[in-house]
């Protein structure tokens, strides 16, 4: 997979409004305390994980593409990925009720991933998009 060249973050702890980061092969993140330095860095920690809880094999044979993305959801004890005391803390003032977290990376060379998560039931629905991408196989690897 491609470098990610910028990452936007929604909805996500101190992030209410869309902030976006360009990532450079050396990124600092400088600022005051409570700046969303942590944060940043805890949203591209989401981010991997769920690229690697949605990512599977479909095994649809020969010229097709092998690689995807399906939506997971995911119980609070799995999603056991970030310090925090219920899983609403995850949202801008713990408040997760019709809003989605949303994580997003556009990639060196073109090529979009962005996840979408919600809480429903007290579970963590984690919805995958791929866009911008000829070849999921080549750009998934």
């Amino acid at each position: 997979m491609a470098r990610i060249r910028t990452f936007t973050i929604k909805n996500f702890r101190q992030f209410a409004n869309q902030v976006s980061v360009e990532l450079r092969p050396i990124t600092l993140l400088i600022g005051p305390n409570n700046s969303g330095k942590t944060t940043v860095l805890q949203a591209l920690n989401i981010f991997q994980y769920c690229l690697e809880t949605c990512l599977t094999t479909n095994g649809n044979g020969p010229g097709k593409s092998k690689l995807a993305l399906k939506p997971q959801n995911i119980g609070p004890d799995e999603f056991g990925l970030l310090p925090v005391a219920t899983p609403t803390d995850l949202w801008p003032q713990g408040t997760a009720t019709n809003s989605t977290i949303q994580l997003g990376a556009t990639f060196e060379g073109g090529g979009r991933l962005s996840f979408e998560i919600a809480l429903r039931y007290n579970l963590f629905n984690i919805k995958p998009a791929i866009s911008q991408v000829s070849d999921v196989d080549t750009f998934l690897r």
